[in-house]
């Protein structure tokens, strides 16, 4: 990132996000589901991808383009196998 710019802050572990839910979208971004929630009060969009392993966390400043998204995908498909996502199911 150029200098004076907000930094993308990625996070490996992370437990599933509460709002990840059957029935929620996700978008894919070379070969990688991602959940996006959105933060207007920090200005910032943290996408979790949710069908590896362990949930991965990528959160990048509004603005800030598709490229760490694109970045972190091509990354992530290559160290971890993709696995079914398994969102939270929905309140009986």
């Amino acid at each position: 990132m150029a200098p004076g710019q907000d930094s993308v802050i990625a996070r490996c572990g992370v437990e599933r996000p509460a709002e990840f839910a059957v029935g929620t979208s996700v978008e894919q971004v070379n070969g990688v589901q991602w959940f996006r929630v959105s933060d207007s009060a920090l200005a910032s969009t943290t996408w979790f991808a949710v069908d590896r392993g362990v949930y991965v966390a990528v959160t990048v400043p509004d603005g800030a383009g598709s490229e760490p998204l694109v970045e972190m995908s091509d990354a992530i498909a290559k160290a971890l196998p993709a696995v079914k996502p398994d969102p939270k199911p929905l309140p009986r």
